[in-house]
């Protein structure tokens, strides 16, 4: 029989021996607990006695030791995880969701499982919660939610529940977080972990001013290096919380090609347009490579390494009624209109997968503050615009088509003004001297200008006679146009 520190007895009989549910043990030894589990792990195999013994041989003597949840779990017949952690999903910032992942957690360590979660979608302390009149209590609070949840569940076997709980070193509650622990009673069932980015590490390297923010807007600014100073007394003192250097932990993970480390996995595919300071770009064009983000009108810069293959997934087609559309994963967060008056919009982040039809979602505005280069004018983007709209690529000439007798929905000055507009732009492109552009076309109500440079013009961006779809050349084409 194997003889073991009286500690590690111990611990064995209390966390990992095979018990009946009055506590008589089931395993008599140490020995019997590894038969346990290389019996329960072989039955799968094809030959499942030469695996049970060849498991036996590799557990006999300490040479191999498996996760507690499988030497508590394995061979006991129990609705338990052999999975010692589970890193949760993406905490969406409403309620139902929020309680949701709670319950998804209760089961998770019912069953066992050791948790994670980043509470950083959440968003901070005093912030508005529109729709409701109140304002939010922080991630904090709810972590609370989650700590007495724990207290609570008794995990399987004499394992109390375990969690990790991150929180991003920009998030506006940052330095509540790093004092948290604090209060001797408080969060006592989470380990902490604040998630600094590489950014935040130069920062702290040049004392820099550091951004504290949600959602795209600063609430306020701080030296990163007072802020840096600041975890790592909290962590002297009461030993939490612990830095994650996620970006790092990201580059070197073996699995990176199919997997983010305590962070979000939202996923587009390579042919995803971005919108950069440079001009829309393709994902595959971003990859490995840092890029200024242009998100409502604002510069955001990157990581160092832009984006980066996550694997292959299923993906959703996202579409709106104006027309817009892209495919991405179902866990793809997408700001969702929750209400709206004249003055004032408020909006949440969901999933992909959450979304319902004629659920009202806000599209990125590039807006009006930042220009690129590139080829073609404005006047050749209006006449193309025209043509995608309603108009018609022959083999020999292109078509703008326009109805001004059914101007109804848009006013007979609009009408004018778009035509005489036309008119200017097209008289930028080579043409004949005899052009005469709008023409009306008898018992149509209908005015046409036909343009043999209009269709050279689609024919280089890509467009073919019967397909008028915007093409990878029209997207990287100057601001102007």
């Amino acid at each position: 029989m194997t003889t073991v520190a009286a500690v590690s007895q111990q611990i064995w009989d209390m966390k990992y021996r095979f018990k009946s549910p009055d506590g008589s043990p089931v395993d008599k030894t140490i020995e019997e607990s590894w038969r346990r589990v290389a019996d329960a792990v072989a039955s799968v195999e094809p030959d499942p006695a030469a695996w049970a013994e060849r498991f036996y041989k590799a557990l006999e003597g300490f040479r191999f030791l498996p996760a507690g949840r499988i030497l508590a779990g394995a061979g006991t017949g129990r609705t338990v995880t052999l999975f010692n952690c589970f890193v949760m999903g993406t905490v969406p910032d409403d309620m139902g969701g929020i309680f949701e992942h709670l319950r998804e957690a209760a089961l998770t360590m019912q069953q066992g499982g050791g948790i994670g979660y980043d509470f950083s979608t959440l968003r901070p302390r005093g912030a508005p919660v529109k729709g409701v009149g109140a304002d939010a209590s922080g991630p904090l609070s709810f972590m609370d939610v989650w700590d007495a949840m724990c207290r609570t569940i008794m995990s399987a076997g004499s394992r109390r529940g375990a969690m990790m709980g991150t929180l991003r070193c920009d998030h506006p509650d940052i330095e509540a977080f790093i004092e948290a622990k604090r209060d001797p009673n408080r969060l006592r069932m989470f380990n902490l972990s604040v998630l600094a980015t590489d950014d935040f590490m130069r920062a702290v390297a040049e004392d820099a001013p550091w951004e504290l923010k949600f959602d795209g807007a600063v609430q306020r600014v701080v030296q990163a290096r007072a802020l840096w100073d600041r975890i790592m007394q909290a962590t002297y003192e009461v030993a939490e919380p612990g830095v994650i250097f996620i970006d790092r932990i990201n580059r070197l993970n073996n699995l990176w090609y199919c997997e983010t480390i305590a962070a979000t996995n939202p996923c587009i595919p390579a042919d995803a347009w971005v919108d950069t300071a440079d001009g829309p770009r393709q994902v595959r064009d971003l990859v490995g490579r840092a890029f200024p983000a242009l998100i409502d009108g604002e510069i955001h810069p990157s990581s160092p390494d832009g984006f980066f293959m996550t694997g292959v997934k299923p993906l959703l087609r996202l579409r709106t009624v104006e027309g817009y559309e892209i495919r991405l994963t179902a866990d793809h967060p997408v700001r969702t209109v929750t209400s709206r008056s004249r003055w004032r919009m408020e909006h949440v982040w969901r999933s992909a997968g959450e979304l319902l039809p004629g659920d009202e979602i806000v599209l990125n505005d590039p807006g009006e503050a930042v220009r690129w280069p590139g080829p073609y004018s404005a006047a050749e983007g209006y006449l193309i615009g025209l043509l995608i709209g309603d108009g018609t690529l022959k083999e020999d000439k292109a078509v703008l088509s326009v109805w001004p007798e059914a101007a109804a929905a848009n006013g007979a000055a609009v009408i004018d003004g778009m035509m005489a507009t036309a008119m200017e732009a097209a008289r930028t492109l080579p043409h004949r001297s005899d052009f005469v552009g709008w023409s009306a076309v008898s018992g149509r109500g209908e005015w046409r200008m036909s343009l043999g440079a209009l269709r050279s013009l689609a024919l280089e961006l890509g467009m073919t006679p019967g397909n008028k779809a915007i093409t990878p050349r029209i997207e990287r084409a100057s601001s102007a146009f």
